[in-house]
């Protein structure tokens, strides 16, 4: 069975791609810039509605991207 796992790099990368600093990011999304931060090293939760808003936002229709295929070791 195939895991998927959250990019969280890709937030970063979505983010740069449409040219907007953390600052801005989170004036959007209602907190600072520092914890844009940490959503974006993985060091913070995000939930499913602020990860809608982060795509609305960076107008990406489709979620998948934001996650990658994890192998499962076998021992």
């Amino acid at each position: 069975m195939d895991m998927l796992e959250f990019d969280f790099g890709s937030l970063r990368k979505f983010r740069k791609q449409k040219h907007l600093k953390q600052a801005d990011v989170g004036k959007y999304m209602h907190c600072t810039g520092a914890s844009v931060s940490k959503i974006e090293l993985g060091l913070c939760r995000l939930s499913v509605d602020d990860l809608a808003r982060l795509a609305n936002l960076y107008e990406i229709d489709d979620l998948n991207v934001f996650f990658v295929k994890r192998l499962e070791r076998r021992n």
